[in-house]
């Protein structure tokens, strides 16, 4: 009797310390990460698998990993990560791969391969890397601009909030708050972090509405009535600038020279030459709607 007893209790002791030992806890799937459009202007041709072919977007249309995306002159288009709400936004005549996609809930990240054109990159967790012919560039948090322009060899980012990095096997370049890097040609590192140029911070105004209240903030917020301009020198020579329209302006820019500033909105003609006289002059139309214009002669010196 006494040995059932003990037995009877020793069971019903192992079931109620077991009952409040701390249980495994469930792991949760990571919710599945999606690429979709969400906003077009104009004209916007997707590729939506590997094996598509290009054919007009469509608002809601999902880009699967080998799936591409392309817009042309005066388009503009807008895609979303989602679960994570990272927003990416694509200028006029782009055209990108997306060549990774993680699923992680902890820290989704994502892979573009940028063809050709201008990307501006809104980040809401995780990291997310851009790669050209030239190199990489990464963003962990969180507002990203990359432009490369495969004709000039030329690869640039601007790195408007967060912590951004541009790399290639010469060197790498790491950029916070404000600042800018480039690569000019194949095989040279990332130039030092310098300054974003008016110009450049009015790309990111005239392209991604999302990034209004930080140019408000930092006093970068340019006005809608004025042309913003940035003439850049990298030759071994002089050069002579004049812009004609609603009000003329002549400067020169010594060799590495940046010159910024303002002029009243409106169409202008820009003439610009070697101030010796070496060489032929060139010419460049300047829209009326233009807000921002910048100019860069001689990619390396």
């Amino acid at each position: 009797m006494f040995t059932r007893r003990l037995t009877s209790t020793t069971l019903l002791l192992a079931v109620l310390l077991g009952a409040c030992q701390p249980g495994a806890t469930p792991t949760p799937e990571a919710e599945a990460r999606t690429a979709v459009i969400s906003e077009i202007d104009n004209d916007i041709q997707s590729r939506p698998t590997e094996a598509g072919e290009y054919a007009s977007a469509a608002v809601g249309q999902s880009l699967q990993v080998g799936g591409q995306a392309r817009s042309g002159e005066e388009s503009r288009a807008r895609l979303d990560l989602m679960p994570e709400a990272t927003i990416i936004r694509l200028g006029p005549s782009t055209e990108f791969t997306l060549t990774g996609l993680r699923t992680d809930a902890a820290s989704p990240s994502t892979r573009l391969k940028l063809l050709a054109g201008e990307v501006w990159i809104i980040l809401n967790g995780g990291t997310l890397e851009v790669e050209t012919d030239l190199g990489i560039a990464s963003v962990r948090g969180s507002l990203m601009g990359v432009l490369y322009d495969p004709a000039a060899m030329l690869m640039k980012i601007t790195c408007l909030e967060g912590i951004c990095s541009l790399s290639n096997d010469a060197g790498a370049t790491d950029l916070t708050d404000g600042q800018a890097s480039e690569i000019t040609a194949p095989g040279e590192p990332p130039s030092p972090a310098r300054p974003m140029s008016p110009c450049e911070y009015g790309g990111w105004q005239e392209n991604s509405p999302e990034a209004a209240g930080i140019l408000e903030s930092t006093g970068h917020f340019q006005k809608t009535d004025v042309l913003a301009y940035t003439a850049i020198n990298n030759c071994s020579k002089t050069y002579h600038w004049v812009f004609s329209g609603p009000q003329t302006l002549e400067f020169d820019t010594a060799p590495g020279e940046t010159v910024s500033g303002e002029l009243p909105q409106g169409a202008y003609t820009l003439t610009y030459w070697p101030a010796d006289g070496s060489g032929s002059s060139q010419e460049n139309s300047i829209s009326a709607e233009s807000t921002a214009y910048q100019i860069t002669v001689c990619s390396t010196p």
